[in-house]
């Protein structure tokens, strides 16, 4: 019995192989996140363009950068193809005082974090 389903398996298979008829599903796709937002000064409120933004994955020691970018003149980033989890994301211009942020990233989907850097030697 054994010997004839492997043999009508066999027949069917090869059959289906030659005539083009075997539908392999495409692989899976990576469920991705952004981060993106607008970075702008504590003082003036304007944009701050040139901060360096990077998103890195928590370890007990250290962190793992996963992106990173710099905001445009419109005090713009964006951050993609980052796998769901927690992440930090870390901030800093000169002539700002330097930050970190902890954020929780889901699959497909895209998380706005808008940030306000503080000049030195303001508000103090």
């Amino acid at each position: 019995m054994r010997l004839a389903r492997a043999a009508v398996f066999a027949v069917v298979s090869s059959l289906a192989c030659a005539n083009g008829t075997v539908d392999v599903p495409d692989p899976p796709k990576a469920e991705v996140g952004v981060i993106s937002g607008v970075v702008t000064s504590a003082v003036t409120g304007l944009p701050v363009a040139g901060a360096f933004i990077a998103v890195a994955v928590p370890r007990a020691y250290g962190c793992r950068c996963q992106a990173e970018d710099s905001t445009d003149a419109s005090g713009r980033y964006r951050l993609a193809g980052l796998a769901q989890g927690a992440y930090t994301l870390s901030f800093t211009r000169s002539g700002y005082v330097s930050g970190q942020k902890g954020v929780f990233v889901y699959e497909d989907d895209s998380l706005r974090v808008d940030l306000v850097l503080q000049p030195f030697g303001a508000g103090r």
